[in-house]
């Protein structure tokens, strides 16, 4: 059992025996030898389903699995493994097959994109594509070229999801809209920023600059720089608690291909995100036996390691079918608040939080000529929901 105190309350987490056997299995130094230590133990084969289901480590874990043989883990477990890494096989060739075609329509029409996640994040990363989990596609490109990509995606079948808003709060609190193909059921998310304001970072056209240009089944993808890609996937997963191990497995990959520090020093405070670097580290190395090089640690500083404690509770804390149970959410609040660096930073997030939102909307619903009363009124109906006196009619 270990205890943390953060924000003057006390939380404290241990890793399951379930958990503890998932680490050891997705780590890169796992050895047959190593864990032949877990036959004796008491392990619940469905919950250890489930949690490789949960962090989206499966299709890994299978193929580790399936490479050493190991006679005690049960047949139903390798089979219901098996058919979930199979099915990911076959949809990751669909996803990397529409991936190709987006590729080639958007250089046809001269926009500049860069592919951040997806199948050839598995195969850059993993050597095969098949040995990760994406849903969709997620792509980059300058807010000059918005438009522009709207109606090629548009041309090509996809389907913009609007989200209700006023004041354009969805410029405020959003970096990507979400398209949707109604036959293939494809989805792509369309970044115009790698993170949701007040995040720093740099601007596109030195994003593109030090692109690497990587090739998937003799396509080539146009993809983040490798010191750019570690820092926006470590972006993306502290903003999320780490709730996911596979986001985690990714660092520690990038990691292992032993990476220029010296490089990604230079360009770290571009992103102004060097605790959470830290924290990253430290979670990677806690967890998956990730080494931490000597040249970087300065990086782990006391705020790394209490953001550190923090997503270890949500990675053991969260549900199977909810990320956040209710009982962590003024733990996430905290902890997002935290995750700003400085006090503009913070100061800055507070203008976001501040910016009226649909949901003010839902509350009271104003004519348009009034929208402008949404700002003083803001503390008031947002106060009003979380307290629950002040009902959301979504009709």
């Amino acid at each position: 059992m270990v205890n943390v105190k953060y924000k003057n309350n006390n939380f404290s987490y241990q890793l399951t025996e379930e958990l503890k056997l998932l680490l050891a299995i997705i780590r890169d130094n796992a050895t047959k030898e190593k864990l032949e230590r877990w036959e004796n133990r008491n392990i619940n084969w469905k919950t250890f389903i489930q949690l490789a289901l949960h962090h989206r480590v499966y299709p890994y874990v299978y193929w580790k699995l399936n490479m050493m043989k190991l006679n005690w883990i049960p047949d139903s477990v390798i089979d219901i493994l098996n058919k979930r890494y199979q099915q990911n096989v076959f949809f990751m060739l669909q996803l990397t097959a529409e991936m190709e075609a987006l590729g080639k329509l958007l250089t046809t029409n001269d926009i500049q994109a860069l592919f951040l996640k997806g199948p050839i994040l598995a195969s850059d990363l993993y050597g095969d594509f098949s040995l990760r989990t994406s849903k969709d596609l997620d792509i980059l490109i300058s807010s000059h070229n918005i438009k522009g990509t709207d109606e090629i995606l548009s041309e090509y079948g996809y389907i913009k999801i609007e989200e209700d808003s006023i004041l354009n709060e969805d410029r405020w609190r959003t970096h990507h809209s979400l398209y949707i193909h109604p036959k293939t059921k494809f989805s792509i998310e369309v970044h115009w920023r790698l993170n949701d304001k007040p995040d720093k970072e740099p601007d596109f056209n030195l994003l593109w600059k030090r692109r690497k240009i990587s090739t998937i089944m003799g396509q080539t993808i146009n993809i983040l720089g490798e010191e750019d890609l570690l820092l926006y996937l470590i972006s993306h997963g502290a903003r999320h608690g780490w709730f996911r191990l596979r986001w985690l497995l990714d660092i520690d990959r990038i990691i292992q291909k032993e990476v220029k520090w010296e490089r990604i020093n230079q360009i770290i405070k571009q992103y102004s995100n060097e605790h959470l670097v830290g924290q990253s580290l430290i979670l990677a190395n806690r967890l998956l036996d990730t080494p931490i090089n000597k040249e970087i640690s300065s990086l782990l500083i006391d705020k790394s390691y209490k953001l550190a404690d923090v997503a270890t509770i949500f990675i053991q804390g969260s549900d199977i079918d909810q990320p956040f149970p209710e009982v962590l959410k003024p733990l996430l609040r905290s902890y997002t608040w935290d995750l700003q660096k400085n006090l503009i930073q913070r100061i800055k997030y507070f203008f976001v939080l501040a910016y009226p939102s649909y949901k003010d909307f839902q509350v009271l619903r104003l004519p348009k000529k009034m929208h402008f009363l949404y700002f003083p009124l803001r503390p008031f109906l947002f106060a009003g929901r979380k307290l629950k006196i002040l009902k959301v009619n979504e009709n």
